[in-house]
């Protein structure tokens, strides 16, 4: 009999909202909904928990405070490790520290908001500060997914995507409308409009190319993560030894300049003087008695 295989996911949201909409979504894709049976294991906006106990499709599972979702397609699991932001305290680490717990890692996903056309600063240095981390091996599995926007919109700017050097076939946008407007609204062309975002052509089809991507790539083994970080850190060392040595060469430097500053103003005053006392010797007139 032929054993599962397991795909290990890591979801990263600043936002409550943003990282509700693309897990509900998922859970949806792996039950197969439809508007009339939606699954909802995170609330909002209007919509509200159901039971989604099926041991054949979903699991729910907690990691040291962080929600573990295990999800079962065919002959594939499919888990994903529900992490806090980057900019809270000691986020950064525990990020860190999960990778390093990990068998083997599949994709690091960063969910941001679509609807922006610049990404805050403290976020995007985040990002940037937690892939400088990573080995190589690490740094490819890094996927940013946009919801509050569709795949005929292009989130944020070339430029800021560009800052965070991530390939474009990593890059994917979700709109699921039912998940951002209250069910209770749904009526007429309002609820048109949300069959036409919900339907297999647009989020079910965009999260299968995102598992397609993650299980037709190699896994990443996570043994190299320790070395790496000991990398990391022994070159913060180094750069922070060598910003303490070239402060105290600037220190000496300084003082060097401050006194020659100082021995050149005694010597300019010096001459000074001496000029002073020479002009004079020269324009003192010369008296002769006339007798």
């Amino acid at each position: 009999m032929q054993s599962s295989k397991d795909y290990h996911n890591i979801i990263i949201s600043e936002l409550d909202a943003s990282r509700f909409i693309l897990l509900n979504s998922i859970i949806n894709y792996f039950f197969k909904s439809t508007l009339a049976n939606l699954k909802v294991e995170y609330p909002i906006n209007g919509h509200k928990t159901t039971d989604n106990n099926n041991q054949n499709v979903f699991q729910k599972l907690n990691n040291n405070g962080m929600d573990h979702l295990i999800l079962k397609k065919e002959k594939s699991n499919y888990h994903f490790y529900v992490c806090p932001g980057l900019t809270g305290p000691d986020n950064h680490r525990k990020v860190v520290e999960l990778i390093k717990s990990l068998p083997t890692l599949s994709s690091i996903v960063f969910i941001l908001n679509g609807g922006l056309s610049k990404l805050d600063v403290s976020i995007k240095n985040s990002i940037n500060q937690l892939k400088g981390s990573f080995p190589f091996t690490i740094k490819k599995k890094v996927y940013l997914f946009f919801s509050n926007t569709t795949h005929n919109n292009q989130p944020l700017g070339m430029a800021e995507l560009k800052s965070l050097a991530i390939k474009g076939k990593k890059i994917f946008t979700l709109n699921s409308l039912c998940f951002q407007s209250n069910p209770d609204t749904w009526k007429g062309n309002s609820l048109k409009k949300i069959e036409m975002g919900f339907s297999l052509e647009n989020s079910y089809s965009i999260i299968e190319r995102f598992l397609l991507s993650i299980t037709n790539s190699i896994q990443s083994s996570t043994s190299d993560m320790g070395t790496s970080l000991a990398f990391v850190n022994e070159t913060k060392s180094c750069l922070q030894n060598a910003r303490i040595e070239v402060k105290a060469v600037q220190k000496t430097q300084d003082a060097t300049e401050y006194h020659f500053t100082g021995l050149l103003k005694q010597l300019k005053s010096k001459v000074l003087i001496i000029t002073v006392q020479c002009a004079q010797d020269v324009i003192t007139p010369v008296t002769k008695d006339v007798g």
